[in-house]
């Protein structure tokens, strides 16, 4: 089989960044072979591309270019506008599913980035839409400001943590440090980035989308908050709801103090196939 650490060709969904000006130097300064990137760049041609509609155009060109990766940067702006409402979980899973089947049909991974809301309370709960991304992704990769650089966001310090993973263990965060990169090839200076992965550290994916200015909540407050964010896109199944509490430290007792404290319903809804489940 082959090596998983042998090159791959990439194909990167861009529709926030131009290839000249930033992918490509970001690219060269991470040392990577530029013969293995594909791009699709909304932003260069204005085209409007969603990942429904052009999704088996976007897998003849995997295929053709035997691509392992593909990166879509931001997810939400590939799904239809028009058709698809980011909140609702049924929406977001009918767009999901056939990516996630044309990442096993080709062999390949799907790499695809969000931004957290300002008023996350944890890391699987803080983009932005439904909890259907978080139900769909099978790793969650956290990237955010040390909260110990005294810099804040100005400050070069990053960490990198592990907030899910259906397919192996959690590892353990990393420190990361943005360096300036300049790139002169014809005698005039492009300047970009690139990153240095370094130690391991103890800040969890949690910390980086907390705001961290506020005052310390109670674990009551911390659970209302939870729900309210949880539940803004519509009922949820209680299987999930308690999953997702566990992953965000908050405890069943507290969890069910702040379910009466908001007045939230409990009703068992019978799926299409298999046995009824309590929804909330």
């Amino acid at each position: 089989g082959r090596s998983l650490r042998s090159p791959s060709n990439v194909l990167i969904v861009s529709y926030e960044d131009a290839i000249s000006q930033t992918l490509v130097p970001r690219l060269i300064a991470a040392d990577a072979d530029l013969d293995r990137v594909d791009f699709v760049v909304c932003k260069d041609t204005g085209q409007v591309l969603d990942l429904t509609r052009h999704l088996p155009e976007i897998e003849v060109r995997a295929a053709e270019r035997e691509v392992r990766m593909i990166v879509v940067d931001p997810l939400v702006a590939g799904l239809p506008r028009q058709d698809v409402n980011t909140h609702r979980e049924s929406d977001v899973r009918s767009v999901l599913a056939p990516l996630a089947a044309v990442a096993t049909k080709q062999d390949l991974s799907i790499a695809a980035t969000m931004h957290f809301s300002k008023s996350a309370v944890s890391a699987l709960l803080g983009a932005g839409g439904s909890i259907g991304f978080v139900g769909a992704a099978r790793s969650i990769l956290v990237f955010g400001v040390d909260p110990h650089d005294e810099q804040g966001a100005a400050g070069p310090r990053r960490v990198l943590a592990h907030a899910k993973c259906n397919v192996g263990r959690l590892q353990r965060s990393r420190e990361v440090t943005l360096t300036e990169y300049v790139i002169d090839p014809f005698d005039r200076g492009i300047i970009t980035s690139r990153v240095e992965i370094g130690d391991q550290c103890d800040v969890s994916a949690d910390d980086l989308v907390r705001d961290t200015s506020e005052q310390k909540v109670s674990p009551r407050t911390a659970a209302t908050r939870f729900l309210r964010e949880l539940l803004a896109d519509g009922p949820h199944r209680a299987t999930e709801v308690y999953e997702l509490a566990d992953d965000a430290d908050i405890s069943v007792n507290t969890l069910k103090r702040a379910k009466r404290d908001l007045g939230i319903d409990s009703f068992q809804r019978k799926p299409p196939e298999g046995r009824p489940e309590w929804r909330w």
